[in-house]
């Protein structure tokens, strides 16, 4: 991780607020939200190029069901890279777009993929890594902020679009949150745009998933971040089961202290230093 743009931290998720978005997400009906992808035209206009590390539509020693990974981070990581890789990786692109929709996305993405990837037929995900967190150099991850909610409408309403972004049903449940309630007090930043990821990270966290790096022979990381249910030492039981060579897998948080583990940031703190003094 000597190189690579990630500022995430989980002790800097606000524990209260998430503990009621997972109520909320207990309450509403996943099944009630559609959600269509960007069409492949609008992706083109956006000329995106793929600047990331990893950008194979291969499966690695990380698939062990030749199944689908989804791909998580910044935009220009996963539309940008994944977009076409139909086969084991699905990025998201949404419209219409709500942070609502964005949040039942990311809680039910592995229990209930087919809602997101609609086919006619039932979608299955890898189910030692079922996600995978894309991180790169030049598109910073920052940690977990947030500012006052003006309006609910902030977190149901699609602003492009000009419409309310999620089922009338769940518009309803969600209107009628007690105004006591942190949901409706304060949301995630804004600016900069990246902030929605870290939100997506924080999620993920508190479903108590395991956060991985994947350290090369030559001590450098990888270019993303595996997200398991499984413990470390499951993992290692799994790879031998399938007589596959076991890579050199970490945990990214020390589970504690809730911190990234300081031997895997060192280098990159250090040399984001560097470039933040060279830029004065």
């Amino acid at each position: 991780m000597d190189k690579y743009s990630f500022d995430f931290n989980p002790k800097d998720c606000n524990k209260i607020y998430f503990k009621e978005l997972f109520l909320l997400m207990k309450t509403i009906t996943p099944e009630k939200e559609f959600f269509k992808r960007i069409n492949k035209k609008q992706i083109e206009k956006l000329n995106i190029k793929c600047e990331n590390e990893f950008n194979s539509c291969k499966t690695d020693e990380f698939f062990f069901d030749n199944k689908k990974q989804i791909i998580l981070g910044r935009f220009f990581d996963t539309i940008g890279c994944f977009y076409k890789c139909k086969g084991h990786y699905f990025s998201m692109a949404m419209e219409p777009y709500s942070l609502f929709k964005n949040d039942v996305f990311i809680r039910y993405i592995i229990d209930k993929p087919e809602l997101y990837i609609n086919n006619s037929k039932k979608i299955e995900l890898e189910d030692v890594f079922p996600i995978r967190i894309v991180i790169s150099d030049k598109h910073n991850i920052p940690t977990y902020a947030e500012r006052k909610m003006d309006n609910i409408k902030e977190y149901t309403f699609d602003n492009i679009k000009n419409m309310f972004a999620l089922s009338n049903d769940n518009l309803q449940i969600i209107n009628t949150l007690p105004d006591t309630s942190v949901l409706k007090k304060i949301i995630t930043e804004k600016f900069p745009i990246n902030h929605i990821i870290s939100r997506e990270l924080c999620i993920l966290y508190y479903m108590k998933l395991h956060f991985y790096i994947v350290e090369n022979d030559n001590q450098t990381l990888k270019p993303f971040i595996l997200i398991s249910k499984y413990n470390l030492q499951q993992i290692k039981r799994i790879y031998k089961t399938k007589n596959k060579k076991f890579p050199n897998i970490k945990y990214l948080f020390n589970k504690r202290s809730k911190t990234i583990k300081k031997q895997n940031f060192t280098k990159m703190k250090q040399n984001k230093t560097k470039k933040d003094k060279r830029a004065f």
